[in-house]
């Protein structure tokens, strides 16, 4: 008899599995004509491409810069630019565990504040993204100059793609 409820049981799983599937793809067909657009259509692409960075101070600003230009012109077009962007970033560190505890955690802010002119000296964009990253080290007194590189570099990606979803909109 065990093997009856068993086998009843699978047969019900496999019914409401298939209900599952299709309730989710119901929900989801008109999802499609809701007017979603990827970022990177050929011309936005080719219009992102096209934008310059001014140099930024120190070495952090460095690393910031070549992921706004590596986030802008990911298949390395190399146009000649059309817009300038210029900016300027700061970053904050706020300790959230106190020094004697085993582990340290801080998180970290990097903001970038700028405008996006045309080559007229038209304003096409201004305002800020920032974004925030938990840092978690192990009884470390410090991280190495190459780990807060890493960490650096990964938030500064990060914020350059806000910065492309920020812009491209205004760009197509």
């Amino acid at each position: 008899m065990d093997a009856k409820v068993a086998q009843s049981h699978r047969h019900m799983m496999k019914r409401r599995s298939v209900v599952w599937f299709f309730a989710v793809f119901a929900c989801l067909v008109p999802l499609a004509g809701c007017g979603f657009r990827p970022a990177y259509q050929a011309e936005t692409a080719e219009k992102l491409a096209q934008v310059s960075f001014a140099p930024m101070a120190d070495r952090q600003g460095h690393i910031l810069r070549s992921a706004l230009v590596r986030a802008f012109d990911p298949q390395g077009l190399d146009l000649s630019p059309e817009y300038e962007f210029s900016g300027n970033w700061t970053a904050n560190v706020e300790n959230l565990l106190s020094e004697d505890s085993d582990i340290r955690s801080a998180r970290g802010t990097l903001t970038l504040s700028g405008t996006l002119q045309d080559t007229k000296g038209h304003t096409l964009w201004s305002g800020q993204v920032s974004r925030s990253a938990l840092f978690v080290q192990h009884v470390l007194p410090s991280l190495s100059a190459d780990a807060q590189d890493r960490l650096w570099q990964d938030l500064s990606a990060q914020l350059a793609q806000d910065l492309v979803w920020a812009i491209s909109d205004i760009l197509e």
